[in-house]
């Protein structure tokens, strides 16, 4: 359990440096359209937080290789073999136990 712990935390670091928080001011104007108010308007400016990606997110090769190869890999090719393997396997065990079982059955 702890290696898969442990491979999963190492896994996963490059997805927190994908993204980072900015502070964007909004104004928001009453006013003409070109963004000039008159004496009756009121401005009011809001501050959001926005998420922006960094220089590694916008990576092509990061893309490709992490992104989409990678979790191709491990989140959807790699689980199916491995049911299919273990699914062999445990086949083949229980064959052989029903094997045994019958030429023990047959020597009585």
């Amino acid at each position: 359990m702890l290696p898969v712990i442990a491979f999963t935390m190492v896994y996963n670091i490059p997805k927190f440096f994908e993204l980072y928080t900015d502070r964007v001011t909004l104004s928001e104007m009453d006013g003409s359209a070109n963004g000039t108010a008159d004496s009756n308007s009121t401005s009011s400016n809001e501050t959001m937080i926005v998420l922006k990606p960094t220089d590694l997110r916008l990576n092509r090769i990061y893309i490709r290789v992490y992104i989409l190869w990678m979790n191709l890999l491990l989140q959807i090719i790699g689980p199916f073999v491995l049911l299919i393997v273990l699914n062999v396997l445990t086949y083949k065990r229980i064959k052989d136990f029903e094997q045994t079982l019958n030429d023990t059955l047959r020597i009585r």
